[in-house]
């Protein structure tokens, strides 16, 4: 079983029981109990759960309807490497659109401590996140509502007039498929029209990808695969699409895969 699974069966096991001990997780998981002490370690440093003598309690802010639905991702643990190397590329005083999706919302997670930010998006669990930090400056874009994977955004006329005056100097979205052939694609018309304005309006754009998405072609494409100058995605991409990015003057950051050296 490798860490994202684990990680997942932990979350799973907290929210039915509310508590649980290491020598319980070891046997279920057949892990060392090392290992289920790292994994414990990592939830705890997330806000999931407290560490006890033996074991551990989750917390009881936790949002357990948003728990569940990251658990449903089988690419969360990926994501939420994306997240950690994405933001930091943002600084104190930038001015940042952050689009769809669940991997920009773990984007917004470790953001918090910025000063003098300022945060364009479409995305109602990046509101959420983001609400009540005094030190960001959040701009919010109307419009239609519509369900993206696990996320809800708004698109539409008025979401394309309020970006028409709005100029950010970083710009991160995610796309639903990266091919050699087609590039970036993704699956809504809506949120493609959305982003074209954000690609021309932004200093620089960003993509944020898990590995699975490659390989693959969504509904709508955004641009070939120079589209953009910088891509963030995990270790496991295949050498091809690493040349072909060294090869097209692309930045790519991949996350340290730790299944390759965790305890299974």
């Amino acid at each position: 079983m490798f860490a994202a699974e684990r990680l997942a069966k932990v979350r799973e096991v907290l929210l039915e029981y509310k508590h649980v001990d290491i020598s319980t997780l070891s046997s279920i998981l057949s892990v060392s109990e090392a290992t289920i002490r790292r994994d414990l370690e990592k939830l705890e440093d997330e806000g999931f759960l407290t560490k006890t003598h033996g074991g551990a309690v989750i917390n009881e802010d936790v949002d357990q309807e948003v728990v569940l639905s990251f658990i449903d991702d089988p690419y969360i643990e990926e994501k939420k490497q994306i997240g950690i190397i994405a933001s930091q590329m943002i600084i104190n005083g930038d001015v940042i659109f952050l689009g769809s999706g669940t991997t920009c919302q773990l984007i917004a997670k470790h953001i918090k401590d910025r000063k003098q930010l300022t945060v364009v998006t479409n995305n109602m669990n990046i509101i959420i996140e983001l609400y009540g930090c005094n030190n960001i400056n959040l701009i919010v874009l109307g419009g239609n509502i519509q369900s993206v994977g696990n996320s809800i955004s708004t698109s539409g006329q008025f979401s394309k007039k309020m970006l028409e005056g709005i100029f950010v100097n970083k710009a991160f979205f995610s796309v639903d498929g990266i091919s050699i052939e087609h590039g970036y694609t993704i699956s809504s018309v809506e949120l493609s029209e959305i982003y074209n304005i954000i690609l021309q309006n932004a200093g620089e754009s960003i993509i944020v990808v898990d590995y699975s998405k490659f390989d693959k072609r969504a509904f709508v494409q955004l641009g070939n695969i120079d589209l953009v100058k910088k891509v963030v995605t995990n270790a496991q991409v295949s050498l091809e699409y690493k040349k072909l990015f060294f090869e097209t003057n692309i930045q790519l950051f991949t996350a340290f895969n730790e299944d390759k050296v965790d305890e299974r």
